[in-house]
Formats: structure tokens, sequence, C-alpha cells
């Protein structure tokens, strides 16, 4: 009873010792968590010691919770998953830092690719104005000359095939295969395919050999025919202009093919090296680059068979028609020596043919350096033979027709130029020599 009756007026005398302070605490700010309102409630029922290790047990019951909280599988999965959510987050700033990068060095090589671009656009509409002048010719002139009575055209000569050649099918051509092949910007594959092709050659060396005959007399003709047509179809440019365009288109081409190579090749460098597909883009720009070069050897390859057509229609009073004779592979002037007489003559190597001309010179003002080429005499390459002059250390070789009683003729020049037609020779003969083991094995 006296322990109850003691213990009765202490915790009256705490709850008034302690009510000012619960004041200022409750004015004030309180315990912040539960351990320390634990500890005070213990400090005012409980001795000093007892304080002590109870406070102690709620530590280490702390302690135990916080360890069995991180040990919990429930408790490590979002850990780990936040983990892995961090890591693709990092993963995915990379790339979008590594592309925004990519598309920065892009635009600073925007420039190579803007002179690229307009070294394409450039092709195409150079390919549209030539179209447009064709379309005149065909659709005009040609017309308007079918009309005319033949007393009013300027002479006799004055003909369809004479004047126009065969510029309608080098019209539809453009048009309707050319023109097409163009709108592939980024891929000439199609394009390079058309100009190997021989209907594109054989026609281009048609019209510039017809155009190159007789240009005297057609100038002056033209001239008097265009000039009342230039008034009906409010022209300033004369026929003569128009008719020119076809032989001026094929060095129009390898031009702007150069600059088309030179401007992909400074694009496409600046485009890999900023790039982190490397390999990729180098393989898909060596495509592209090969389809451009494709086409530009394409274009060569005309230019030199026209070069070669103009040169072969200017040899004169041959006995047999020179464009059957296979490709002219070279040509060039030899000192020549027959029966111990010697003179310069201008040779010929065709796969058919070796054919000797001499030079004339100024027999027509507009062929090759104003020089024609007079035809003298010919061996066949089924009856040839060859034999170099040691003696003469590369600067002589002999060659003879076994067809009239071993014709002898030896050709003199510089070693370089006499070695390259040996070359060419031996080759020229060693082909033929195969294709016959053939006939006579298919036998």
């Amino acid at each position: 009873m006296s322990q109850y009756h003691i213990q009765k007026p202490l915790n009256q005398q705490q709850q008034n010792v302690n009510q000012p302070t619960a004041q200022v605490k409750s004015e004030g700010s309180r315990p912040s968590n539960t351990n320390e309102r634990q500890s005070n409630a213990a400090k005012e029922v409980c001795p000093q010691g007892l304080v002590s290790r109870l406070r102690a047990k709620l530590e280490e019951d702390s302690k135990m919770h916080k360890n069995y909280k991180s040990s919990s599988p429930l408790n490590r999965i979002p850990a780990e998953s936040s983990s892995i959510k961090s890591g693709d987050e990092t993963k995915r700033r990379e790339q979008t830092n590594q592309s925004t990068n990519q598309e920065n060095l892009l635009e600073s090589g925007c420039e190579e690719k803007r002179i690229w671009n307009a070294a394409i656009e450039e092709l195409i509409d150079n390919e549209v104005k030539y179209l447009e002048r064709l379309e005149l010719v065909v659709e005009k002139y040609i017309p308007l000359m079918e009309r005319t009575p033949q007393e009013n055209l300027p002479s006799s000569n004055f003909t369809k095939k004479k004047i126009f050649c065969n510029i309608e099918e080098i019209y539809k051509f453009h048009k309707n295969e050319i023109f097409p092949a163009l709108q592939q910007k980024t891929d000439f594959k199609q394009l390079a395919n058309i100009f190997e092709k021989e209907q594109f050659s054989t026609m281009y060396c048609e019209y510039i050999v017809n155009v190159n005959k007789n240009v005297n007399w057609k100038k002056i003709e033209i001239d008097i025919f265009s000039e009342p047509m230039k008034r009906i179809l409010n022209h300033s440019l004369d026929l003569n202009g128009y008719l020119l365009d076809p032989q001026q288109r094929l060095g129009k081409y390898s031009i702007i093919m150069k600059n088309i190579i030179k401007s992909y090749e400074a694009y496409a460098k600046k485009k890999q090296s900023c790039t982190i597909n490397f390999a990729t883009e180098k393989i898909n720009d060596d495509e592209i680059l090969k389809s451009f070069k494709d086409t530009e050897d394409a274009i060569k390859i005309v230019l030199s068979l026209v070069d070669n057509s103009i040169l072969i229609s200017n040899i004169k009073y041959t006995l047999f028609n020179l464009m059957l004779q296979g490709q002219l592979l070279v040509h060039h002037e030899f000192n020549v020596t027959q029966n111990k007489k010697s003179r310069l003559m201008y040779c010929f190597l065709f796969e058919k043919m070796f054919v000797f001309t001499v030079k004339v010179k100024h027999v027509n003002e507009h062929s090759e350096n104003g020089d024609s080429y007079s035809y003298k005499d010919y061996i066949p390459m089924d009856k040839l033979c060859y034999l170099p002059c040691p003696e003469k250390k590369g600067r002589k070789f002999n060659i003879f027709n076994l067809n009239e009683h071993c014709k002898n003729f030896y050709l003199e020049s510089d070693v370089t130029t006499c070695n390259a037609w040996v070359e060419k020779i031996a080759s020229l003969l060693q082909k033929d020599a195969e294709i016959e083991k053939k006939k006579f094995a298919a036998k």
C-alpha cells in the first residue's frame, strides 16, 4: 500500500515539474522521432540506469530492423531494377548525344553535299535544255523543211538526210532512255549501261561524221534556209547553232561527270568521318562512286569512237568500207621503207586490217588538224606477219603481206611507239590464232 501511496505523489510531482517543459515543447518543436519520445517517457517513469538500458535495447532493435530490411529479397528487387533503369537511361543518353554529335557534324559537311547536289542538278538541267533544243529541230524545223517545195530550197543537195541526218533518232533515245535514267540521282548504273549500248555510240558517230562532211557548203545553205525560218519561229539562234548541239553534247557529259565525281568524293569523305557505322557508309559510297565512274568511262569510250570515226571518214579513195574493219586501235606517222624507197606515211591499225595512207594537208579545213588522208595500201590482219629489227634497238620493225609474195614494209619511229605497235600486232595475231584454233577444234 505504501508503495502505491509513495508512487502516486511522485507521479503528481513529476507531472507538475514537467508541465512547463511540455508547454515549451509544444510551442517550439516536438521530438522528431519515435525513439526520442520513448526515451523521454522512459526518463519520466524510470530510474537513470533503466533509461540507459532501454535506450541501448531500442538502438539494437533499430539496427536489427535495418539489417533485415536490407537483406530482404523483396527489398533487393527494386534496388536492382532501379540500377538497370539507370543504366538503360545512361545508354540512351549516350546514344542521343552521339546522334546529336553526328547530326552536328553532318551539318558542318552540308557544304560538300550542296556542291554535289548542285552538280547533279546541273546535269539534269543541262539535259532538259538539250532535249528542248532537239525538240525544236524535230518538231519545228524538219516539218517546215518538208512542207517547203524543192524549188524554194537552197539546192538539190539540201535534203533531210544530209542536213538533219539521224537527229530524230538521237532525240527519241534521249527522251525515252537517258532522261528517265538521270532521275536516279544516286545510282547511275542504268545510265552507264545506256552509254555502253552500241546504239548510243553508233548514232552519235553517224551524226558527227555527217556534220563534218562538206561543212562549207552546208553552212552556207543552212544559213540561207534558216534566215526566213527564224522569223517564222521567232528565234534568234539559227539552225546551224541547233545542229551543233549533238556534236558538243558528249564533251559536256564528260565535264559534268568529272564535277559530280569530285564533289561526291569530298562529300563521302566528310560523311564517313562523322558516322558511327563507317564500314557500312564506305561500302555504300564506293558503290555510288563506281556507278559515277562507270558512266564517265562509258562516255570516254564513246568520245574515242567518235574521234576515230571522224578520222576514218577523212581517209579518202579507199577500196572498201573502213567502218567494217573493226575498231581502230592506234594510228601514227612512220617513216616507211618499201623497195628501198622511204617516205612518211600515216598508218592505221584496225582489228581486221593494217592501212597505209599519206597525209594531205588543208583538203578539208574542218577535219582533224585540217588534214585528210589519201589511201595507198593495206594488209589484212590474217595475212600479216611481223619481225622486230634488233639492229635498230627497237626503233624499227618489219611487217609483210603473205598474200602478195611477202611484200615488205619497214616502219621506223621512236622506241616507245614501235614497242607499243609491236605489242598490239602480236596481241591481235594471238587472238586470231586462238579463234582459228577453236574453229578447227569445233570441226
